[in-house]
């Protein structure tokens, strides 16, 4: 994912394995979180429709991850 990433001005912040959740607004468990960043909205929706990408989301994402929850996304102010 990573050089993926780099090619859209991305990268990841952090990545955790999460062992207990003591307060979440959704009944779904979380086990992993992990924060990305790019350096503006039109990299981000390049990088989530990249063929390359959805190819290794198809082949390892998506058969690994029962459900997942988008806990918040925002833009900085310029």
């Amino acid at each position: 994912m990573t050089p993926i990433l780099t090619k859209y001005e991305g990268g990841f912040r952090y990545d955790f394995k999460i062992l207990e959740t003591l307060i979440s607004e959704d009944q779904k468990p979380i086990n992993r979180l992990f924060l990305i960043y790019f350096n503006n909205k039109e990299s981000k929706d390049r990088f989530f429709k990249d063929p390359e990408y959805i190819k290794i989301k198809e082949t390892f994402f998506t058969p690994s991850v029962e459900s997942n929850t988008i806990i918040s996304e925002y833009e900085r102010y310029q």
